[in-house]
């Protein structure tokens, strides 16, 4: 399964767009623009056709990282997992930004699936050594999507 991490200004995205969007995978177009183009319909993609699953990150600061860790289809459910380590000290500038996962899911049968996201949260003080970072939480979001 193919992933991509996008960064993107977060005001160069609309504001409290869908945290996921599953749509028909166009390699000439970037990640934000597979967002924009599925967000009138999020959760319905067509079938039998490439199609790719968009994942949104809330608003991260300049010195934060993200990473997708794994992911998994068993049967109809895909299962990915993402960890997010935010800086947690001053900065003396910050440019917000918000992340874009792409998962290409392939050609996919008509047919109703899900999509599991836990995301990994954890903190670092170091500036320089997003490495060190420490004392994680854990949170889930389930989606449930149709193709036809």
């Amino acid at each position: 399964m193919e992933t991509n991490i996008s960064r993107y200004p977060s005001d160069a995205l609309p504001q409290g767009g869908p945290a996921l969007v599953v749509t028909a995978t166009q390699e000439s177009l970037a990640a934000s623009q597979l967002y924009r183009r599925g967000m009138s319909s999020p959760l319905r993609c067509p079938a039998d056709v490439p199609v790719t699953a968009i994942i949104r990150t809330p608003v991260l600061s300049t010195a934060d990282v993200v990473a997708a860790t794994a992911g998994e289809w068993i049967a109809s459910l895909l299962t990915v997992e993402l960890e997010i380590r935010k800086f947690d000290g001053p900065l003396a500038a910050n440019d917000p930004w918000i992340a874009l996962i792409a998962v290409g899911l392939g050609s996919l049968q008509r047919g109703s699936y899900e999509v599991a996201v836990r995301t990994t949260l954890l903190s670092f003080t170091d500036l320089h050594h997003p490495e060190t970072a420490g004392g994680s939480s854990i949170t889930e979001q389930e989606f449930s999507f149709t193709c036809n």
